[in-house]
């Protein structure tokens, strides 16, 4: 994985994130998935962080999935290993489908100082969200929800709510097995008594190879 350009100030108001998902069925209940996101800063024009994430999930009856994965993130003057287990809920109630996702997050970061990386304050975070869809037709389907982290294990900060996001967009299904979302994420962080606030476009590719 190749070093990303880097130079950046401490706030962005607004960000664009690509992601591409590729999804295959080990088996029944059973599946894995790899994906790979680019978070770019519009307003100061530079490639803030390369993501790249592998999943593997359970699913254990129509209700109730669990799964794991690994977060790599990489950029010229830090990096992050990050994993997470999570536990999802789904609920469907004639066209409304509800997304409960409780997640523990285990961050590892790594900052740069004449070019080599050291080890920096770890963080964790418990995570909670929560997701409404809408069939709308057969493959139109409006998307809204909100997320809470609650940030734990950290040297420097409180044990505390300190980030807040809100989605809003829509999911389009190309075929049975394509599919792409464009979401608006609303973010705001609260740090030490200062909030910073952020607008993200994410734009999501999703298949199926299988």
């Amino acid at each position: 994985m190749g070093t990303i350009a880097y130079s950046a100030p401490d706030k962005a108001d607004g960000l664009i994130w690509t992601d591409i998902h590729l999804n295959y069925k080990l088996s029944k209940n059973y599946k894995t998935s790899f994906g790979q996101q680019l978070r770019y800063d519009m307003i100061n024009d530079f490639l803030r962080w390369g993501v790249y994430d592998l999943e593997i999930s359970r699913k254990l009856n129509k209700q109730f999935r669990l799964s794991s994965n690994y977060r790599y993130k990489i950029r010229s003057d830090a990096k992050q290993h990050s994993f997470y287990l999570n536990f999802y809920y789904l609920t469907k109630k004639r066209t409304i489908r509800t997304y409960y996702r409780l997640r523990y997050n285990k961050k590892l970061r790594f900052g740069k100082n004449n070019n080599t990386f050291s080890r920096k304050r770890d963080e964790d975070h418990i995570r909670g969200r929560l997701l409404a869809k809408y069939n709308l037709t057969n493959n139109i389907t409006p998307i809204s929800g909100a997320e809470l982290f609650y940030l734990v294990n950290n040297q420097r900060y409180t044990n505390g709510f300190d980030i807040f996001r809100f989605y809003i967009g829509i999911e389009y299904d190309i075929n049975k097995k394509q599919k792409v979302d464009i979401l608006w994420v609303y973010e705001e962080s609260f740090d030490l008594g200062k909030r910073n606030k952020e607008n993200i476009i994410k734009l999501q590719y999703s298949v199926d190879i299988n």
